[in-house]
């Protein structure tokens, strides 16, 4: 059980270092990568000379995987882990870019 707690405690204090605000993407980046990641992958999938080796559904593999990841807008069960301090963070605003309060205001 001390494993366990100590393992816990760990992803806690990297979740928290991860997520500032400030750390976010800006948009323009962003649209940059989502853009690069479709370019990619269409310039690879639409080459019928192409001879698809290991690197190659390797090279797909991973760019599939970071669209996923990155532009997944639903990110289930993320509600449930929520700890009390990151609910007092999105209630004080912490979570909200002050540039884009002006679209939703």
């Amino acid at each position: 059980m001390l494993f366990y707690s100590a393992q816990v405690h760990v992803m806690a204090r990297r979740n928290a270092l991860r997520r500032p605000q400030a750390m976010l993407l800006e948009k323009k980046d962003a649209m940059a990568m989502h853009n690069f990641l479709l370019q990619e992958m269409a310039s690879m999938c639409s080459d019928v000379r192409l001879r698809w080796e290991c690197h190659d559904f390797v090279r797909l593999r991973n760019l599939t995987v970071c669209r996923l990841t990155m532009f997944n807008a639903r990110k289930g069960g993320e509600p449930a882990r929520l700890t009390i301090r990151e609910w007092d963070d999105a209630v004080a605003g912490a979570w909200v870019d002050p540039r884009l309060m002006i679209y939703f205001l």
